[in-house]
């Protein structure tokens, strides 16, 4: 048996899943895990396909079923929650949260990949959804690790902006260039 802790992330087919599975998958993190396991909707799409290609297992999930998610996540160390968190997802991450309690999911990181809420003087749901997550969590006997990393400009801009008029880049300066068209 390896001595590397096993990782699952959910959602890792899609928009930040895929950056988080990219980046386990580089030289600088893949020696550091055992085995790496996409938890997607369909084993069978594109997406899916080109993680086993790459030798991510990828494991089919439904997130109504909690145990079938608890079957998911045995053996699992390390479970990463990259479902986007709305008030609409709080079903799917409170089942992830059954489910990693019940398989003993070592550490669980919740989908909090945003602004640090706990220092946002104002109420919203989106926060409080997040805010509700990370209690459930904690409650239920996890280990949980808060990951805020400011926000997405794509996103961000997406809702005050027509995103078919501009494009994001970032230049290896760290500098951000908004080209609007």
């Amino acid at each position: 048996m390896s001595s590397l802790q096993n990782i699952a992330v959910a959602g890792a087919t899609g928009n930040l899943g895929t950056y988080i599975i990219n980046a386990l998958l580089s030289p600088t993190f893949r020696p550091k895990f055992g085995e790496i396991i996409a938890l997607s909707r369909s084993a069978t799409s594109d997406a899916a396909k080109a993680l086993i290609a790459r030798g991510v297992k990828v494991v089919e999930i439904d997130i109504q079923n909690v145990d079938s998610l608890a079957e998911a996540l045995k053996g699992i160390d390390v479970f990463v929650d990259a479902i986007v968190s709305t008030p609409d997802t709080t079903t799917a991450s409170s089942n992830f949260i059954k489910a990693a309690a019940k398989s003993e999911v070592k550490l669980y990181i919740p989908s909090e990949f945003s602004f640090d809420y706990q220092r946002i003087d104002f109420e919203h749901p989106f926060w409080e959804g997040k805010r509700a997550i990370a209690e459930e969590a904690i409650k239920a006997g996890l280990r949980v690790a808060r990951i805020s990393v400011s926000a997405f400009l794509e996103d961000s801009f997406s809702s005050a902006l027509d995103t078919n008029r501009f494009t994001l880049s970032f230049a290896p300066t760290r500098s951000l260039h908004l080209a609007l068209t």
